[in-house]
């Protein structure tokens, strides 16, 4: 048996984790109530399922993973100077936030039917209802919010 955790299930987390920047960052940007709430509650569902797959990291004998990827804070930058530029900065961010849902959506996905281990796939499979619920509603929203 390994002791080193799968290099999908630490990118699994990588990506919760780039997920939880865009939400704290979009929740300062958004004067949008309704959304500012959706973006806390996303950002608290992200946070719990990263803990989860940070203790399997844990049991693996690895230390957990608190930090995101290097592309996912250039995105997060990137999308925080188009909001701030923007006529609409909710909808700009909100354009951002769903990519960044659709990186986290294909992960879980890839994660849950091809991953080596047996272990990474049950958790990806455990978790992406989640994942898919979270993903289709910013999609929703993204598609119903008003300009301001």
């Amino acid at each position: 048996m390994s002791h080193t955790p799968s290099h999908s299930l630490v990118e699994l987390v990588h990506a919760l984790n780039d997920g939880i920047a865009f939400y704290d960052e979009a929740q300062k940007l958004t004067s949008d109530s309704q959304i500012a709430a959706t973006y806390s509650r996303f950002r608290s569902l992200k946070t719990a399922i990263a803990s989860d797959l940070n203790a399997e990291i844990a049991l693996q004998g690895e230390v957990p993973h608190t930090d995101g990827t290097w592309a996912g804070a250039l995105r997060k930058g990137y999308a925080d100077i188009a909001a701030k530029m923007s006529s609409d900065p909710n909808q700009s961010f909100l354009n951002h936030v769903e990519e960044q849902e659709d990186r986290v959506l294909d992960a879980f996905r890839i994660a849950s039917t091809t991953d080596h281990s047996p272990r990474v796939r049950e958790l990806a499979k455990q978790h992406l209802p989640d994942v898919q619920r979270m993903h289709d509603e910013i999609r929703s929203l993204q598609y119903n919010v008003k300009p301001h």
